[in-house]
Formats: structure tokens, sequence, C-alpha cells
């Protein structure tokens, strides 16, 4: 079990919105995250 920041970086990834909150957090650097994209491998 993950404790600390990890877990919530983890948690984070897990949200379907996570793609639109990372996107608006780097602006203005052009970015395109899609839902399917791979946070942490398995």
């Amino acid at each position: 079990m993950y404790r600390g920041s990890r877990k919530h970086v983890l948690d984070w990834t897990a949200q379907p919105k996570f793609a639109s909150e990372l996107t608006k957090l780097i602006a203005p650097i052009p970015v395109n995250i899609t839902t399917g994209a791979k946070w942490m491998p398995l």
C-alpha cells in the first residue's frame, strides 16, 4: 500500500479528469495528453 505524496499522485492519475487537469496545469506549454495514455507501468 502506498502512502504520502506518492499515493496522492497515483490517486490523481487514476481520475478520469487527470489529463485535462494536467493540461491546464502546464499551460502554456503546448501538449496533447490523451485519456488512453499510460501514467505508470504496471
